[in-house]
């Protein structure tokens, strides 16, 4: 039996069939791989956590669908909203329900009070004045004010002639004339309030009678992309700045999934869903519509490209909660189209977010703090130029941040800054070919430390899909530091490994037992359709190195080709003299210890800012997504400790800022 949270506390729910259900449907679901830091038993706790915020999505959807009247059907998403559901082995699952519609609770003259069944959006900022549609009539209102977490009020042009519990939606209108086609962007007058009004992506968009969908939501000013159809037919329209543009009812429905006892680990998915139809009957007739996936029908919620951004799966924000006592949530937004959300020309540094799991391990290993980062890297169509990777032992100093980084590189040329490069980066004589470079910052200085020319690895370079620029999409890159003492000194012994992805499942990527060749498995982002996309790690120990785990290539002084051997009168590693690093017997390590992990009694100082540890960073001439000359970062992960015997390791996700 169910029963509200709100009302009764937890229920316990003694049905394993929506378990069944999820795992049925796990080959769709776009859950990243983890398991708990502190070592659970079982490699498999966070897919069943995966597995359970699935199955809250389809018990949500299943209650929905078997209402038999919009008002049923509302008031069990009211209902769900906030609502936990216990299985009986400590599995759980809790269901958030934010509605980018309204309906009428109160009428008092022109004042509105509008309700939604669930929770307000949560960076929902109406704009001061706007339109609405209700029913058959426009009305304007001014002066909206949040009453609390589910109602707004405004007040309109002149008296609503409405009934109450009646749908309410967005009205907007275009910046300036357009002509909109199949797959086009439409531009809609208005700052960062009206952008907070619509959906991430997957919206669905009423013009001139017609329902549209759009890919996602852009800044600048509210940009709606990729353009379509409800009938998946090409079209042509023409709008103007009078043409309304009615935002038609959509939810965002997350769902958490809880598991393990006493730790637990907890994974959280996000669906952005057109109601695509409200009427449960056709006009003038008692017959309920039949259960289809054809417009117009009332969805089954079985077709899930019905909801599926361009090119991927429709689970764009994945929460991971690890442990029970760090206090904080770790996330990671993995963007579904390579090129969605660019850095802008300048803002070189994105900073990781503190994170307790890092100082609780430092401060369990004797103040020696050993990790490996990993991110995928997207670089426009257009982009020629740039440096993109990972900055580590990243703090805060006299001359603002200061730390070691790696990057994937391209310049221009030595001496040249057009190309937006700090020229303390780019190793001399290695203009226009892509390079891995390792470096540091000092005093406020660049110094590259070593680099390696990889332009002779053919899958790096961007061939897979016609969009795909210089660097290939989704080249992953990989900083594994380990800190030890040597004579009572921490030193910091580096090693880097990188891989690519293939959307091309007839490219040819076989891996062998070879882990500095070219030879390599397509690492495929979390969302990626062609294979599961779980979070992997290269080992730890390379003599246990195998085919089935060769999805990485580590960076080694040899030649760049499918059977290296070294060649003791060239360099391939090339160390910089004046760095002070240096580069072990091994060929593969180098080792520096200009900065450090902290020696006091505490990781973080009092601004948490001032030690990130860990950031991203950009460097290149980057006009932005219209010119394709940006960059974009995706499936960003940390993995603390070594682990020899596998490459899948207890992992935490972190925020950026």
């Amino acid at each position: 039996m169910m029963k509200n949270t709100k009302e009764q506390g937890s229920i316990l729910l003694f049905i394993t069939a929506v378990m069944a259900i999820a795992i049925l449907m796990a080959a769709g679901m776009y859950v990243l791989s983890t398991t708990s830091l502190l070592g659970q038993p079982s490699s498999f706790l966070g897919e069943k956590a995966g597995y359970l915020a699935e199955s809250g999505y389809r018990f949500l959807a299943s209650e929905f669908l078997n209402a038999t009247t919009l008002e049923e059907k509302l008031n069990r998403l009211e209902n769900l909203n906030e609502t936990s559901f216990y299985l009986k082995k400590d599995g759980s699952f809790t269901l958030y329900i934010y509605p980018y519609f309204y309906r009428i609770q109160r009428i008092q003259g022109r004042r509105l009070f509008l309700t939604v069944p669930g929770t307000l959006p949560q960076n929902l900022n109406l704009p001061s004045r706007g339109t609405i549609k209700i029913k058959n009539s426009f009305y304007t209102y001014r002066n909206p004010r949040k009453l609390n977490e589910h109602t707004i009020r405004i007040r309109t042009n002149r008296k609503v002639e409405e009934n109450i519990g009646d749908i309410v939606c967005m009205v907007f209108y275009p910046s300036f004339p357009q002509t909109i086609r199949d797959g086009s962007t439409l531009t809609i007058a208005g700052d960062s309030r009206e952008l907070s009004c619509f959906p991430d992506r997957n919206g669905l968009i009423e013009i001139n009678g017609k329902n549209y969908f759009y890919h996602f939501k852009k800044q600048g000013s509210v940009l709606l992309t990729n353009i379509r159809s409800e009938d998946k037919k090409p079209f042509i329209i023409h709008i103007t700045p009078f043409t309304p543009i009615i935002l038609k009812p959509t939810l965002k429905i997350e769902s958490k999934g809880t598991i393990g006892s006493p730790l637990k680990i907890s994974k959280k998915i996000s669906y952005f869903i057109p109601i695509t139809n409200l009427n449960l009957s056709e006009e003038g007739s008692t017959q309920t519509i039949p259960l289809s996936d054809e417009p117009g029908g009332q969805d089954t919620f079985q077709d899930l490209s019905n909801w599926n951004t361009i090119g991927g799966s429709q689970y764009v924000d994945v929460t991971t909660s690890i442990g029970t006592s760090h206090g904080q949530t770790d996330k990671v937004v993995s963007f579904i189209d390579p090129n969605p959300w660019p850095w802008r020309k300048n803002r070189y540094f994105l900073l990781f977010k503190p994170n307790s799991e890092i100082e609780n391990y430092w401060k369990e290993h004797e103040k020696l703090l050993t990790y490996t980062a990993q991110v995928k890297i997207g670089w426009g169509h257009h982009l020629n130029y740039a440096a993109t990777g990972i900055c580590f032992r990243w703090h805060k100093a006299a001359y603002d941040y200061e730390g070691y980084g790696a990057s994937f590189i391209i310049y221009n040329r030595r001496s040249n800054f057009s190309d937006g490069i700090p020229m303390g980066l780019k190793p001399p004589n290695q203009a226009k070919k892509l390079l891995i470079v390792l470096w540091k910052r000092e005093n406020g200085n660049f110094q590259w430390i070593a680099y390696k020319d990889i332009h002779a690895d053919a899958k790096m370079i961007g061939s897979s899909w016609v969009s795909s620029g210089i660097l290939e999409d989704l080249s992953s890159l990989f900083v594994r530091v380990e800190e030890k003492r040597i004579n009572g000194q921490k030193v910091n012994d580096i090693k880097i490994f990188y891989g690519d992805a293939s959307l091309d499942p007839s490219e040819p990527h076989i891996g062998d037992k070879l882990y500095n060749n070219t030879n390599r498995l397509a690492y495929n982002p979390t969302f990626s359709k062609i294979s599961k996309g779980k979070i992997l790690w290269p080992l730890w120990d390379l003599s246990k190195w195998e085919q089935d785990k060769d999805f990485f290539t580590l960076v080694d002084n040899v030649p760049v080709s499918i059977n290296p051997q070294p060649t003791p009168s060239q360099s391939y590693w090339v160390i910089n003299p004046y760095s002070g690093a240096s580069l072990l017997s091994d060929g593969i390590t180098i080792r520096v210890s200009d900065f450090i992990s902290p020696e006091g009694d505490s990781f973080y100082p009092q601004n948490e800012f001032e030690r990130p540890e860990i950031a991203l960073h950009c460097f290149g001439y980057l006009p932005g997504y219209w010119f394709q000359e940006f960059v974009s970062f995706f499936d960003f992960a940390i993995a603390l400790g070594a682990d020899s015997e596998t490459n899948i390791q207890n992992i935490a996700f972190g925020t950026v800022y």
